[in-house]
């Protein structure tokens, strides 16, 4: 990714390769009916032990994908400067590409409304024209991280909505009662901050009878929501 670009970038354009690693291993004459497509995460799993296994094949793997997606921007004619970000299979791109289907099939999952960087950018937000929100690049999300579709509310459109939004996003949550938004699963275990104590372990039948008002609620506000907030404040005063 490149510090150049814009936080927040308007009606951007989504690229991967489906099934990847299965598809290229696939491609090259191997019996694959040791993995099961349908299930991707039995999917990754194998192909996962596959790489750790035979390290030659994942850098042939990854380099492979990179070919493959280098292949797609030239025949395209994408520039470097178009492209926002570019993951291990896939990318995101300012411009839309016209071939799809060149020696193994990209797909195109869609327009991105508003893409969100972090000002770090480690950390990135889809907001989709459905009204769907996807982060990637945050770890360790709390166990229901549904309150990010609190962002597909805002509207871009207009500067004092937008700041009225974030303001009523926070509010969202300071009032929240869904504790699964401030914990975190371990085994049958939630690890909840509670407020004066830190981050406490509760069993099942104990954290559903919480008072959410003891929960230190600032912690998912501040680590998990406010970073893409901050770059849409900053957006807002760079236009």
């Amino acid at each position: 990714m490149k510090n150049d670009q814009p936080l927040v970038l308007s009606n951007v354009f989504e690229y991967d390769f489906s099934s990847c690693f299965y598809s290229i291993l696939e491609n090259t004459g191997m019996n694959m009916n040791s993995i099961p497509f349908d299930n991707k995460l039995q999917r990754n799993i194998r192909i996962g032990l596959l790489q750790k296994n035979n390290p030659r094949l994942a850098v042939y793997l990854n380099e492979t994908t990179k070919q493959l997606i280098d292949l797609y921007l030239r025949e395209n004619d994408i520039s470097e400067e178009d492209i926002i970000i570019r993951l291990k299979d896939g990318f995101v791109s300012r411009k839309k590409l016209k071939t799809l289907n060149l020696s193994m099939t990209l797909g195109f999952k869609g327009v991105i409304s508003k893409f969100i960087y972090t000002v770090d950018r480690n950390a990135w937000m889809h907001i989709y024209p459905d009204g769907n929100v996807v982060v990637k690049g945050i770890s360790n999300k709390p166990e229901d991280s549904s309150f990010y579709q609190l962002f597909s509310n805002l509207d871009f459109g207009n500067r004092k909505r937008l700041i009225s939004g974030l303001d009523a996003i926070r509010k969202s949550i300071i009032d929240s009662d869904n504790i699964l938004w401030f914990g975190w699963k371990e085994d049958d275990l939630l690890i909840i901050p509670i407020k004066s104590l830190g981050k406490v372990k509760f069993r099942k039948s104990i954290w559903k009878t919480l008072d959410s008002n003891d929960i230190d609620k600032n912690h998912i506000w501040e680590d998990y929501v406010w970073p893409f907030c901050r770059s849409i404040l900053i957006h807002t005063e760079e236009r």
